[in-house]
């Protein structure tokens, strides 16, 4: 009956009945919706003179009420009698949710559609499945057709099997493994095999979430470890896969057999080779809010950003969950050893393209502030999850110096409206001239190279000039801009004035109409040139 439920939905999730099931063998959620089904597999009658399997009913109701379901289905392999229907519409008043009783015609109909289910459970059907695989791997050696007719030959063996399964389904690709798995990438495992017209792949795929719960795919192995620095390490990073599902891998050299039980007689024994383990696929559906923050030592708050743990893996030890926050460059991981009864939490930053410096401040802010002498709390439903604040220890997630210049960058693109993302990698000219921007946003003036400019002016004006001696300075004002990252960043109205200078006639110059000559002042050789935000008087 599970199988069918699991068949039926593909995403129900079974419930362990070890320690109580809450009421109910299989759950389904759809949104906010909730359908409980609790499988009975009496064959007896529910009447008044079995009181023990109404007892066992009504428990199961009282218990999954608690969930607060939108409907309770009682599945069992025999239809009601007019007793029983009275004795369970007496039970349907009691609860404000629907209960429906799903009998012998109920799962006939059901099963109809999926002919596969009695078939191998009742007709044997299992062995059938491993025949034709044994005929696929035979076909092999001894097609003759060429490829075309191999692949259609395959598709009619893939279509049996089909027929077959109820709890995988076989898809055959002509190619590798590294192909087949491209093209079904959530299978269970890939089985490779070898023959006349090179590899073909047999894709093994769960039909329903639960299908390696009720057929196992088991893998044996024997893995020996030297007392070798090395080996030593690759033995610990091994336990830690089995204790808390980390990834590793295994080296040929300390796997000496690996055995394989798989559906419709795959597998077998393998020869030694390099073994890749980790966690199994991750449970989409687990999520936990959460917010991260750092406190000083009197307990203020430095910075805080919210959490999203989506991912968790297990193994016989604990379990870890891991998040991040929006922008997925603060990286959280939470390890629960249930033996030691000890809670581990790593921070890691990493690189992520495309980011505004604006967006990825509060982040560098708060992984910089995760530091000693500083705490840190991780509030869920409005609690700290360690009850107070913890120590953190002495890391450097990211540098005073990196975080400075990202919030200059921020700043400069703000007050110039220019924002883009910020660069892979960054040189140090970028450095320089970020440094110049921020001192002209701050008003003050930075050295700029100084060039000679030519002009025309009034024999009067000339001569004014000349008043003194033939050397002062030059004021320009102009509309500036400055090139950072690539970028250009405009600045606005500014002023250049550059002195000394010294005014020379252009000799071969022309005169204009009105009598006003042509000069030209030249940056004496020790001259500076300032460039400063503004109007070169200020009004």
């Amino acid at each position: 009956m599970s199988v069918l439920l699991s068949r039926l939905h593909p995403d129900a999730e079974r419930i362990d009945g070890i320690g109580g099931d809450g009421g109910r063998d299989v759950q389904l959620r759809a949104g906010e919706r909730l359908d409980l089904f609790e499988l009975k597999s009496f064959t007896g009658r529910l009447s008044a003179r079995s009181p023990d399997r109404r007892r066992q009913v009504e428990e199961s109701l009282r218990t999954a009420a608690g969930l607060q379901p939108d409907s309770w289905s009682l599945v069992v392999p025999i239809d009601h009698n007019p007793d029983e229907l009275r004795w369970f519409d007496e039970l349907s008043g009691r609860f404000p949710f629907a209960l429906s009783w799903l009998g012998r015609t109920w799962l006939d109909d059901q099963m109809s559609a999926f002919p596969d289910i009695p078939r191998y459970y009742l007709d044997d059907a299992h062995h059938q499945v491993v025949d034709l695989l044994r005929e696929l791997n035979a076909e092999q050696s001894v097609l003759d057709g060429g490829v075309a007719d191999a692949i259609d030959r395959f598709d009619r063996l893939r279509t049996r099997l089909n027929e077959l399964d109820p709890q995988y389904q076989f898809e055959i690709v002509a190619g590798p493994a590294e192909a087949a798995m491209q093209t079904f990438p959530r299978a269970e495992m890939y089985s490779q095999m070898l023959g006349a017209h090179g590899p073909v792949t047999v894709a093994v795929i769960s039909r329903y979430r639960n299908a390696t719960r009720d057929r196992p795919i088991r893998i044996s192995g024997n893995f020996v470890f030297s007392d070798s620095e090395v080996d030593q390490e690759a033995a610990s990073r091994f336990r830690d896969f089995l204790d808390f599902g980390d990834p590793t891998v295994i080296a040929a050299e300390n796997v000496q057999e690996m055995t394989v039980e798989a559906p419709g007689g795959l597998g077998g024994v393998l020869p030694p080779g390099t073994v890749r383990v980790g966690p199994v696929a991750e449970d989409t559906q687990f999520l936990l809010e959460s917010r991260l923050g750092a406190l000083d030592e009197a307990g203020s708050q430095l910075a805080s950003l919210p959490i999203r743990f989506t991912r968790r893996q297990g193994g016989r030890r604990g379990v870890t969950i891991m998040g991040e926050d929006s922008t997925g460059v603060l990286q959280v991981s939470i390890r629960l050893d249930e033996t030691e009864q000890m809670v581990t939490v790593n921070f890691a930053v990493r690189q992520v393209e495309g980011l505004l410096p604006a967006t990825l401040l509060p982040v560098l802010r708060l992984a910089y502030a995760l530091r000693s002498p500083h705490k840190t709390s991780l509030i869920v439903g409005g609690r700290d999850l360690w009850r107070e604040p913890r120590q953190l220890p002495d890391v450097d997630l990211v540098s005073s110096e990196y975080l400075e210049f990202v919030e200059q960058l921020a700043r400069v693109q703000t007050e110039t409206n220019t924002p883009f993302s910020l660069p892979e990698e960054i040189a140090m000219e970028d450095v320089s001239a970020l440094r110049r921007l921020v001192r002209l946003l701050d008003g003050e003036s930075i050295a700029v190279q100084s060039e000679p400019i030519e002009c025309m002016v009034t024999a009067d004006e000339l001569q004014r000039l000349l008043a003194d001696n033939d050397q002062g300075f030059l004021g320009v004002e102009a509309v500036c801009t400055q090139v950072l990252m690539g970028e250009e960043i405009h600045l606005g109205l500014c002023n250049v004035v550059t002195q000394p200078v010294r005014i020379e006639r252009v000799e071969s110059g022309p005169v204009a109409s009105d009598g006003r000559i042509q000069i030209r002042l030249v940056p004496d050789a020790g001259a500076r040139a300032l460039l400063r935000r503004g109007t070169l008087i200020p009004s």
